[in-house]
């Protein structure tokens, strides 16, 4: 095999779903793929004992058995290697089993296309590599990893954080991470309603609930869960439950959600609270989020004074979201010198696409996942997950 290549056993019993998958890989640009066809589950079991592969593809239909099965059985939970499992349609039960028992992704057989599969086995590949190994025999708990945490913090209001926010968790829980999404302020804020969720608990009821340190088993009765097996933990949803956090408390909840999940995305309001140092001090990346209006660059520079008085040390990038086409616009490159930051990304106009992902409350890349947009979200995504 020419090095390089990626090593992939596909386990599937239709002859055309193998065709069709052998031919999105190799329509995939910039990667080299080495595919072996199992037909059958025993098959399957055959290739796993007789050599390595670098990630596994399965049907979850397989005669008698299932792709589960398989995963539960002979795979030992992903640690022979990432297994994403295919399917005809998709069922949130099939969903929420596989990544139970260790699947790095889920993926629908008839949405699939050359670049989702590509960056979804490069995900996967990727986690798996970046998973602590544990002897045979030995249990891990939820509470021992602590997960990345990215603290997302606008310039100013109305720049678009929490629409990043939303975006960039639904696109890593649909690629099989547990990510969990903390809307951090203590009033009202929009996550719930982009993400049309109707939460049952929220930080107000968790506050009242617990003390420092968090509990994780109230943390988790508080989280709402979305279709994409994103979890979130809304900002208070009732005026009665609005508080401003005492000491202490922003940490608690970073680190507790911390210690249960992937990946932790923080949504923080922009101003200069001490919840907000907090959670800045808690994260390994900070991404200040900005839009081009000539206000928001001036504000990004107030905002990167405030982090540099708070001694964050977690490195801090920037997200241009071009939310609007505006008539005196900064030019991208002059933002950038202006702030010699990292470049996170840049989210390109689309006002109209913005304007119907909130009004029919669903995140860009679930309703047009094929736009410049949502290909410019999606790459911000794997920023966050592989930045170092």
């Amino acid at each position: 095999m020419t090095p390089g290549t990626i090593s992939i056993l596909l386990v599937e019993d239709d002859e055309d779903d193998f065709v069709f998958t052998r031919d999105l890989l190799g329509a995939a640009k910039g990667r080299s793929f080495d595919l072996v066809w199992a037909r059958t589950y025993e098959d399957a079991v055959r290739e796993i004992r007789a050599r390595q592969y670098d990630v596994f593809l399965v049907d979850y239909r397989l005669g008698e058995k299932t792709g589960l099965d398989l995963l539960a059985g002979d795979l030992e939970e992903g640690r022979l290697g990432p297994v994403i499992i295919l399917t005809g349609q998709g069922t949130e039960d099939v969903d929420v089993e596989a990544m139970k028992l260790g699947a790095a992704g889920y993926l629908v057989k008839g949405e699939l296309r050359a670049g989702e599969l590509e960056r979804t086995i490069r995900y996967a590949i990727e986690r798996h590599e970046a998973l602590p190994r544990e002897p045979r025999g030995v249990e891990t708990s939820p509470h021992v990893k602590r997960a990345r945490v990215v603290a997302f913090i606008g310039a100013k209001g109305g720049v678009g954080t929490t629409s990043v926010v939303a975006n960039v968790a639904v696109v890593l829980a649909s690629r099989g991470l547990r990510v969990t999404a903390i809307e951090l302020r203590g009033d009202y804020g929009g996550l719930t309603r982009l993400l049309n969720i109707a939460p049952l608990g929220d930080l107000g009821h968790l506050l009242d609930a617990t003390s420092i340190p968090v509990d994780f088993d109230v943390l988790e009765h508080n989280l709402a869960l979305h279709p994409s097996g994103l979890r979130v933990l809304a900002a208070p949803q009732d005026v009665e439950h609005f508080s401003t956090l005492a000491a202490g408390q922003a940490t608690a909840i970073v680190e507790a959600a911390a210690a249960g999940t992937d990946l932790v995305l923080l949504d923080l309001p922009s101003s200069a609270v001490d919840s907000n140092r907090e959670a800045l001090r808690a994260a390994d990346i900070v991404a200040l989020v900005l839009d081009r209006e000539p206000s928001a660059v001036t504000a990004a520079r107030v905002t990167l004074d405030l982090l540099r008085s708070w001694r964050i040390e977690a490195p801090v990038g920037t997200v241009i979201v071009s939310r609007a086409t505006l008539p005196e616009a900064v030019p991208i490159a002059e933002i950038h010198a202006l702030l010699s930051l990292r470049k996170y990304g840049v989210v390109p106009a689309a006002p109209d696409l913005f304007y119907r992902a909130a009004a029919t409350y669903t995140p860009i890349v679930v309703s047009r996942p094929e736009h410049i947009v949502s290909k410019a979200l999606d790459e911000l995504a794997l920023c966050m997950l592989l930045l170092r």
